[in-house]
């Protein structure tokens, strides 16, 4: 059995299964789809930051994939001595209803 990527969705794939007998040879093909799990991604924006006695900030995005609908918690570390990290979420945008 053999197993080729078919482009999208990612997690689908063409198999190709081979029979023989003497001189005989058959195929069979199927596609093979794997459901993505329940997952988040988390990105920084800028990914580095120099700061003066103002201090700077990062704005962090956290993206639902595959369905995830579950609570993200947020915490940092490595902050150097006198440097402290707070978060301010920024409410998702309201979709307006239909009329």
């Amino acid at each position: 059995m053999t197993s080729a990527p078919v482009g999208t969705p990612a997690w689908a794939y063409t198999l190709t299964t081979t029979s023989v007998s003497g001189s005989l040879t058959r195929t069979a093909t199927a596609t093979l789809v794997v459901n993505q799990p329940p997952d988040f991604t988390l990105s920084a924006s800028p990914s580095s930051r120099t700061v003066g006695l103002l201090g700077g900030s990062t704005s962090y995005t956290i993206n639902p994939t595959g369905g995830f609908t579950g609570q993200v918690m947020w915490s940092v570390s490595g902050l150097p001595s006198g440097a402290n990290g707070s978060r301010t979420p920024r409410p998702r945008p309201r979709r307006k209803a239909a009329r």
